[in-house]
Parts: structure tokens; sequence; C-alpha cells
């Protein structure tokens, strides 16, 4: 691991942005009229860049650290209201938005960050975490890099954990992201400390899910 360079945060695939609260309720009436289903189980907001935008802007402020130091790499289809985001707090340095690349070339990039970014939703039910279980979460795992996971307590959250890799945050809470970055920028080698579970890892590869599945079939045909 280069220590000279900054501490290098990537992200690829979609990526949604928090709305303004001034749309929200505009928005929820048009869905009541136009959508069928609907839920509030889940808050969406933390499935965005927001909170991470955030905390950079309060590492640079109350911590003094500078675009040298990090970079945040964000490529794909990328709501364009992130971009108002960085701008508003003032951090447009320390981040870098592209289109969608190839397959092969997102892999290649993301080998070369040093943590892989994973925002989750919140549950709105007390108690309760979401049952969504994205599946980039196995695309990253397949790297063997470093996540930083801004999740709540989750069967998502548990995978990341037994894995080995994960660095799990609150969701929606910047100050304290903004406190457990600082020391790992200061010194990227503490991540190394994070040894992946490579066995549990190898549980979630396509050829073993594949053999689940038949095995899982044949007993059905059994019965």
């Amino acid at each position: 691991m280069d220590i000279s360079k900054p501490l290098l945060i990537a992200y690829s695939g979609s990526l949604d942005a928090k709305q303004p609260n001034s749309n929200k309720g505009i928005l929820m009436f048009f869905k009541s009229i136009f959508w069928t289903y609907k839920h509030n189980v889940v808050d969406p907001s933390t499935r965005t860049a927001y909170y991470l935008i955030k905390s950079i802007g309060i590492l640079k402020r109350d911590y003094n650290i500078k675009p040298s130091e990090i970079q945040i790499e964000l490529w794909g289809n990328i709501n364009s209201l992130n971009k108002q985001h960085i701008l508003e707090e003032d951090v447009e340095e320390y981040f870098s938005i592209d289109s969608y690349l190839p397959k092969d070339e997102s892999i290649k990039r993301l080998n070369l960050a040093d943590m892989l970014f994973l925002p989750l939703e919140k549950s709105n039910v007390k108690g309760q975490g979401t049952l969504f279980i994205p599946g980039k979460l196995f695309e990253y795992l397949n790297t063997l890099k470093p996540i930083l996971a801004l999740c709540e307590p989750s069967d998502c959250r548990n995978i990341i954990e037994n894995s080995g890799l994960g660095v799990c945050i609150d969701p929606d809470n910047p100050e304290l992201i903004a406190k457990c970055l600082f020391p790992i920028i200061k010194n990227k080698n503490l991540l190394l400390g994070l040894k992946p579970n490579k066995e549990f890892i190898e549980t979630f590869t396509f050829k073993n899910k594949t053999q689940e599945l038949i095995t899982v079939l044949k007993k059905a045909s059994v019965n």
C-alpha cells in the first residue's frame, strides 16, 4: 500500500442522490396518485453519496484534510444532484465523477482503490434492519478490498462484517463518518488490519451459489 498517495475511495454503478426536503411532499403526493404500491419502510436518502460528501466537508473544515490526502471516485449512472451537493460543501477537488465504464475497466479501477464505498438504505421501522442486499456487495467482496459501508445493523451488514473487510458506520451521521475516516486518511496502513475471511467470501461466489441452488432443486424434486 502506497502511503504517499491519497486515500482512494471508489464507487461504481448507479447512485441516487438525496432529494431536497422541500420537494418531498410534492413527490409523495404524485406517487400516491400514480403508484399502485407505496411504502415508507426504508429511507432511500442514505443510499446516496450525500452523507459521505457532508463528511468530506467536515474533514476539510474541522480536520484540515487536503485533497492530496483523500480522493473519492464515482462512476456510472451518478445522479447529477450529487454534484450539486459537492458544490454546496465546497469539496469539488476531493471528488471525480465519470459515466459508465466497460466492466473490465471498472473492475481494474476498483482494484486500484484503497476502499470501496457502499451506501445502503436505512430502515424506518424501529428495531428492524433493511432486508435488501445489493448485488454490488458480492462484486466488492471478490476484490478483497476494504469496504466503507454506510449502513445500520442488517443482514447485509452481517455479511460485510463477517467478510473481515468492513468499516461499517451509521449511514446518516457525517460527523461519525469523518471521525472514522480521519485516522485512516492519516495512516492508510490501518486498513491492513482488515483481514479478508476468504473461506466465508468464497461461499458467495456464483459457482457456489449455483451449486446450492442445484442441491435445493434436487431435494425438491425428490420430495
